[in-house]
């Protein structure tokens, strides 16, 4: 299941970086951990981001990891294996990000 933080704006988001979100939850899911967006396109975020675009969300860090000096590396590797190549998963100071971003136009 996917929860969206209260405010959250999900309009003009991508059905890529969703799909990527339903990947991330099951894997979170697996592993007792919600999955919670709290921001999509909405918020301020850096110069050129793919969440003005839509292609990019934030997913709440896990309360068990209250900073990302504790954070689960095995559980992140799982969970970057699961989304595949054309996603990044990036840690951010109390987030994760998630973006869909190809690093190829290969539509084969």
């Amino acid at each position: 299941m996917i929860l969206l933080k209260a405010g959250v704006d999900v309009r003009g988001i991508g059905p890529e970086v969703m799909l990527g979100a339903v990947i991330l939850s099951g894997v979170f899911w697996k592993h007792g951990i919600p999955t919670v967006i709290t921001s999509c396109r909405d918020g301020k975020h850096k110069d050129k981001s793919l969440h003005y675009i839509g292609d990019a969300v934030d997913i709440r860090l896990p309360s068990r990891f209250n900073s990302t000096a504790n954070i689960d590396l095995k559980l992140l590797g799982e969970a970057r294996e699961a989304l595949g190549e054309q996603y990044d998963l990036v840690m951010e100071a109390d987030h994760l990000h998630l973006e869909f971003d190809p690093k190829v136009d290969d539509k084969a």
